[in-house]
């Protein structure tokens, strides 16, 4: 199941979401396959 398409096509939860819909979907997904993620607390990705 596509999880992002999902929350997509449902108009009320696309409206609540926004543009973060697809970080949203990747956790989701995740978790609904079991798939975990190792978080290092000294690691850290900024714009400049």
């Amino acid at each position: 199941m596509n999880v992002s398409l999902a929350i997509k096509k449902d108009p009320e939860t696309d409206q609540a979401f926004g543009w973060v819909l697809q970080m949203y979907a990747y956790a989701v997904a995740f978790a609904l396959h079991g798939v975990r993620n190792i978080l290092h607390k000294d690691f850290m990705i900024q714009v400049q």
